[in-house]
């Protein structure tokens, strides 16, 4: 049995090579005829040319027949008179014997079409008007060149045969187990994945499991060392050196990618912190103590905004502090509780400043007005939202979510994804909630998911959206893509859920692709690897979308089975700014090198323009989506 796939590909081989020389040889016959049939027009128009100059008589035209017949290899050159007469003709006698072979190797016969027609060309002369010429060549003529063409595509295929018979004749000389075994090192080669094996193989299959052994290391390297060059890269350009957080750069693109895309989060607030005395605390106590605090600092407000649905905080300048929140905004009563904690531990003085943001904004103009409204006292915050408010807005919350649910209000709005060729890679789709008020507008999820998250329906939703889109392939059969929540994916038992639901769709499961959040999948890798070991079966399609923080750690997750990365939009955004876009480029070159390395389609978030296109597909991306696609 372990025959028959190097028997299959050596026949494969060899039929390659006699289809290789039927088809030149066919090529070529349809060559000489087209080139054979140019000539007869040629040589027609000249003799035409030549009798139409002069007045002619039949005997001087056949000098000058005779004269063109003497230069060529023809079958005949006829003058026919205008009533169909023939004039004059002079007639090849030995048609295929004046030393021109017919055969290419002396095994092939050309045909070319005998029953072609021959070029026929009008004598408009009217002071003589003799009539037609009628010219065809002979249908053999030398073929010399062509056949030490043909001579060298037969030697290189002969070539390529003799080898692979000796790698054949190699292989069928080891083992089964031999064999199978190199199959599974390749296998896992091919994956980046390391491998070993218990078999005792003779020392020329052992030399060949040390060299597989040896680029397997080597390519594993390869990629390890180019992603900590994205991280490094990445962490100078985005991320501020003392604090971990977003610079203001990143922090304002991510911002920008908020407003101006078409991403589910339209609106929010922004709540800008400063640490009114930090220059003081610089004198008393030294740069090192005090950055040592700032990074105590950053490390708590991270920590404190985990359960805050996708907050994003950055060091916007020295002293001051960004936290953007989509959707549902910061409680105040926690903020004043966070920074009252910070004045007791590291001796920091606060003040605050926050402004509303929605769709269509401008990242700089609003954190420009929270600047200017800094308050320069002491942190007093007065509550946004009076508790009562709150509790009145999480009831109703609530109630529409809970009926939106219950009477299947929800419902999916699709955007396009494409490859680099333009065609349709799959539709994104985000979920919205028809109001209970028919005359309001659809809800976004901007607004209905920071209050899932807060009253625990995230998953419930999930599952809610996973019915729409199993829904919408059966209806029209195109591949779409969703967003799955990190509350949802955290829990098993709603991991289990989602997989049976796609178990009794296996028709439509395998049109699907699930996102999901780059914090769930870098810090429960085995959580992922399990859920997409049983949904790969199913022809599901997982991966991460929105990759920006983590995005030099992708070798950590090269075993969990993912299938494609989504790069944040405010990566590619970040490529028009003059600053950072060489350092931008620099970094996403190597991600998209390291990621095709570990077989991941890589697709381009938040492209603005269609002409941003071009330069988006030169990155060698996989794919784009942005308003840009439409």
């Amino acid at each position: 049995m372990k025959r028959y796939p190097f028997l299959i590909l050596f026949l494969s081989l060899l039929l390659t090579l006699v289809s290789t020389i039927l088809i030149s040889v066919s090529v070529l016959e349809t060559s000489i005829a087209r080139r054979l049939k140019e000539s007869d027009h040629e040589t027609a128009h000249a003799i035409a040319i030549s009798l139409n100059r002069e007045a002619l008589s039949v005997k001087e035209a056949s000098f000058l027949v005779d004269a063109h017949f003497s230069l060529g290899t023809y079958r005949f050159i006829r003058l026919v008179g205008t009533q169909g007469d023939l004039l004059y003709s002079r007639e090849q006698q030995n048609p295929g014997n004046q030393g021109q072979p017919g055969r290419l190797f002396w095994l092939w016969e050309i045909r070319t079409p005998e029953q072609a027609a021959a070029a026929e060309v009008k004598i408009r002369n009217p002071d003589s008007p003799i009539g037609t010429v009628m010219v065809k060549s002979e249908r053999r003529f030398d073929n010399t060149l062509s056949n030490r063409w043909l001579l060298l595509v037969l030697s290189a295929n002969l070539i390529v045969l003799i080898i692979f018979g000796l790698i054949f004749r190699f292989f069928l000389s080891r083992e089964q187990q031999s064999l199978l075994e190199l199959e599974s090192i390749i296998g896992r080669l091919a994956k980046g994945q390391p491998f070993q094996t218990a078999l005792q193989p003779d020392e020329s299959v052992r030399r060949i499991y040390e060299q597989l052994s040896l680029f397997s290391d080597e390519l594993n390297f390869k990629i390890a060392k180019a992603l900590l060059q994205v991280e490094a890269l990445n962490r100078q350009q985005r991320f501020d050196e003392i604090t971990g957080l977003l610079n203001r750069n990143a922090f304002l693109q991510k911002l920008e990618e908020t407003l101006q895309s078409h991403s589910p989060h339209e609106e929010g607030d922004i709540d800008l912190i400063r640490i009114t005395n930090l220059i003081e605390l610089n004198e008393k106590y030294g740069r090192t103590l005090v950055d040592n605090r700032l990074k105590r600092f950053a490390s708590a407000l991270n920590q404190s905004l985990e359960n805050q649905y996708e907050a994003q905080v950055g060091r916007v300048s020295g002293s001051d502090f960004g936290i953007f929140t989509p959707g549902l905004a910061l409680d105040e009563q926690h903020l004043l509780r966070f920074t009252k904690a910070q004045t007791e531990q590291n001796e920091f003085h606060f003040s605050h400043a926050r402004k509303s943001f929605s769709k269509g904004n401008k990242a700089l103009q609003i954190l420009g007005d929270c600047e200017r409204n800094l308050r320069t006292a002491t942190l007093e915050i007065t509550t946004h939202k009076p508790a009562h408010e709150h509790d009145g807005q999480l009831a109703r919350w609530k109630q529409l979510l809970q009926e939106g649910l219950t009477e299947h209000r929800f419902f999916l709005q699709s955007y396009k994804v494409i490859n680099a060729e333009r065609k349709l890679l799959h539709n994104e789709c985000f979920i919205r909630l028809l109001d209970s008020d028919s005359n309001a507008p659809a809800i976004t999820a901007s607004k209905l998911l920071p209050w899932a998250y807060e009253l625990g329906l995230a998953g419930r939703i999930d599952l809610e959206v996973l019915a729409l889109a199993l829904g919408r392939v059966a209806d029209q059969p195109e591949a779409i893509c969703i967003n799955l929540s990190e509350l949802g994916l955290i829990d098993e038992q709603l991991r289990l859920n989602m997989l049976e639901m796609l178990s009794d769709a296996p028709r439509y499961s395998k049109m699907l692709w699930l996102d999901v959040p780059e914090k769930f999948a870098f810090e429960h890798p085995q959580a992922l690897k399990q859920w997409i070991d049983a949904l790969h079966p199913l022809g599901v399609k997982v991966g991460i979308e929105h990759l920006d923080a983590y995005a030099g750690r992708l070798i950590e997750i090269q075993d969990t089975g993912l299938d494609y990365i989504k790069v944040a939009a405010s990566l590619i955004q970040a490529l028009k700014s003059p600053t950072q876009k060489q350092a931008i480029k620099n970094l996403l070159t190597h991600l998209i090198a390291s990621a095709h390395q570990l077989t991941l389609t890589v697709i381009a978030e938040g492209v603005e323009q269609a002409d941003d296109l071009e330069w988006i597909f030169a990155l060698d991306f996989d794919g784009a989506t942005g308003p840009g696609v439409g």
